[in-house]
């Protein structure tokens, strides 16, 4: 919503959650004062001992000036909010002093005598502050024991804490919905804890509640404790996600993330944690962990696949049959092709994981190579709750890290290049991931330089001495290829971009697009108002690159091979080993079966070609895949084991997975499916 105002802005009686918002809001606020009360005091002290140490014997005035600095800002902030102009003023003048001080000696300013007078100066308003919190929030001066536990343990984030809703935290949450407002989870980091962070929690809150609702936090704010490092805000706004974050311009407070996120997701999070399951022979557990051998686990996931496309297939064969419409076996089929749905869905989810870990992974690496490069670098994620097969999730992860590490390395400028363009000195890569259609869309984008097609078309002709290709991408992708003359430790050495469009477009079946251009996105200072902000953002990225994946892709390790003119692929979980085979242990029945004797065992034999004579094959080059066949082990002819690979299930055709080895679709052999 737009503000604790008493109508929104197109004139409605705003809802129950905007005016929950503002109740909730006087109360931080009245908190605030109460709490600044009390770490006001230890900020003058600290103050006035940092400058009592400016007028020592020691040399080093560095450290003595900066934690002076610190709490003269730190008062000056909470004095802004609480609206103490007369502190506020008076702690900004100590400010310019410190901060003259800084780059001058400090004679230049009168001496310490000066920052003793203005010291003194923001001591006589604090007081004057302090009687005023006190008129507005009713409450006798606080001693010593009063307010929060400094000393209390550490506090975080509950693991889902967020999923916890109340019966009315639901209700408003519905109203928000019907409103048409979107759903954010925002996660802030306390990367220099200090004095005063109960209240800086406060202040983030409060900031907040001008421009969202905010419908819990994690852990609770009246929690809070001066060992909190990181924690959780669940909003509901019509604005941005980028308006939101700078909104967000707190001391101390850093690595925001701002995600959209999605009301049936949350809602379905909140049922689990708070399915109140108390029937059956499990009632009063919440939860059941099961622990299953890798392979056999891997089994479950294809053949509960393989069941359902199975099942679908029988059904939609019956529904075709005008005689069987309408019969105890079309209903019957009907029934358990649903029940293989649920099951289905139940699998698969054991195997899905949400975009956050992905993102989370990034969000380290950025604050990495921001260190290592001396750039100033933000990164933005949204779609997190976006779920992915496990395996397609760590190749994500590794293809999304080559495409952070070129955008932070090649494509973000220095502060200093950036400050001369005018851009804001902070760098911002954005990562984001939606549903369109049946294709998950992963988006990275940067502010950065962007790339000349031409320029990059000339290099390729001096690198290769050849024409480049057709498109922009294929250039960039060619193994050997750098826009760098020399490498760095980070990328520039002619690898990863080919890597990229490999994984997406030959192991997932996707395919990846490129766009470039010089970027503009959040040009001007990031500490700018968020109204100002949004008015001047221009939404445009130096380089973009989109990674289309089926929202279907799934993937299965398989072993590719060869008998006769026929290639196929075995899942790897259905191998059990693969041996050598000797024609003199092969035996045929009167029913004309074959048979290979291994280890004393008698095995059926399965050929995908036939054979007239296995005994005339050349025993040099035969193998055998041994696999299971309903509970007996059979053994499978291969005559070329060619590769082992992570493919993934061809869309078109369910009984094909694409080979990267040999760039094309195979047959998928799924044993159970086999007539011996």
């Amino acid at each position: 919503m737009s503000g604790p105002s008493a109508v929104t802005r197109d004139g409605s009686v705003p809802s129950a959650a905007s005016s929950q918002g503002r109740t909730r809001a006087m109360e931080y606020r009245r908190r605030l004062g109460r709490t600044f009360l009390e770490d006001g005091r230890v900020m003058l002290e600290g103050l006035k001992d940092a400058i009592a140490q400016l007028g020592g014997e020691s040399s080093d005035s560095g450290a003595p000036v900066d934690q002076a600095f610190r709490y003269a800002h730190s008062l000056k902030s909470e004095a802004s909010f609480l609206g103490l102009t007369p502190l506020f003023e008076r702690a900004h003048a100590l400010e310019e002093y410190l901060a003259l001080v800084r780059d001058a000696d400090l004679e230049r300013i009168g001496g310490v005598a000066t920052l003793v007078a203005a010291a003194k100066e923001v001591q006589n308003a604090f007081e004057e502050a302090e009687r005023t919190v006190r008129e507005q929030s009713h409450t006798p001066e606080l001693s010593a024991g009063d307010g929060r536990r400094h000393n209390a343990g550490p506090v975080e984030p509950r693991p889902g804490g967020l999923h916890r809703l109340s019966r009315f935290e639901r209700r408003v949450l519905r109203e928000a919905e019907e409103h048409g407002e979107r759903l954010y989870r925002i996660r802030c980091e306390i990367v220099d804890p200090e004095p005063m962070l109960y209240a800086r929690i406060y202040l983030v809150v409060g900031n907040l509640e001008r421009i969202v609702n905010v419908v819990k936090t994690n852990p609770p704010v009246e929690e809070v404790t001066d060992a909190l490092r990181s924690f959780e805000i669940l909003c509901t706004s019509e604005v941005d996600p980028e308006v939101i974050a700078s909104a967000i311009d707190v001391a101390a407070i850093e690595n925001v993330r701002v995600e959209e996120r999605s009301y049936e997701v949350l809602y379905a999070a909140a049922d689990e944690e708070d399915d109140g399951y108390t029937s059956g022979f499990s009632a009063g557990i919440r939860r059941v962990d099961l622990s299953l051998p890798t392979r056999k686990y891997e089994r479950v996931c294809l053949y509960t696949d393989e069941l359902r496309h199975e099942l679908d297939l029988v059904y939609h064969a019956v529904s075709n049959d005008k005689r069987l419409q309408g019969t105890a076996l079309q209903r019957r089929l009907q029934t358990a092709s649903r029940m293989a749905a649920v099951v289905e869905r139940a699998v698969s989810e054991t195997a899905i994981v949400r975009l956050y870990g992905v993102f989370d992974e990034l969000q380290a690496l950025v604050a990495q190579l921001g260190r290592e490069l001396g750039k100033l670098i933000r990164i933005r994620t949204s779609g997190g709750e976006l779920g992915v097969f496990l395996p397609l999730a760590r190749i994500l992860s590794e293809v999304l890290a080559h495409l952070v590490r070129n955008a932070a390395d090649h494509a973000i400028e220095s502060p200093e290049e950036r400050a001369a363009s005018g851009k804001s000195e902070y760098g911002e890569i954005r990562v984001t991931a939606q549903l369109e259609g049946q294709s998950l869309v992963i988006r990275v984008q940067d502010d950065g330089r962007g790339l000349d097609e031409d320029w990059a078309r000339e290099r390729y002709r001096k690198l290769f001495l050849t024409e480049p290709p057709e498109t922009l991408l294929a250039t960039l992708a060619t193994p050997g290829f750098t826009t760098r003359d020399e490498g760095s430790d980070h990328s520039g050495r002619g690898v990863g971009l080919d890597t990229v469009v490999h994984a997406v477009e030959t192991v997932l079946g996707g395919t990846v697009k490129l766009a470039t251009h010089a970027g503009d996105i959040g040009n001007g200072d990031h500490n700018d108002r968020a109204g100002e902000a949004a008015h001047r953002r221009k939404d445009r990225f130096g380089v973009t690159f989109e990674l289309h994946l089926s929202r279907g892709t799934r993937l299965v390790s398989v072993l590719v091979a060869r008998f006769g003119d026929q290639v196929f692929a075995i899942p790897a979980s259905e191998i059990v080993e693969t041996v050598r085979i000797d024609p003199r242990y092969l035996s045929h029945d009167h029913h004309g079966n074959t048979y290979y004797r291994l280890n004393a065992e008698v095995l059926a034999l399965y050929s995908v070609a036939p054979v007239e004579r296995l005994e005339q094959l050349d025993g040099s080059r035969l193998y055998g895949v041994v696999t299971l066949l309903r509970d007996r082990r059979v053994v499978i002819l291969v005559e070329d084991l060619i590769s082992e690979e992570t493919v993934a299930r061809d869309e078109q055709r369910h009984d094909h997975v694409y080979s990267q080895t040999l760039e094309r679709s195979v047959r998928l052999i799924v044993p159970l499916q086999l007539r011996v």
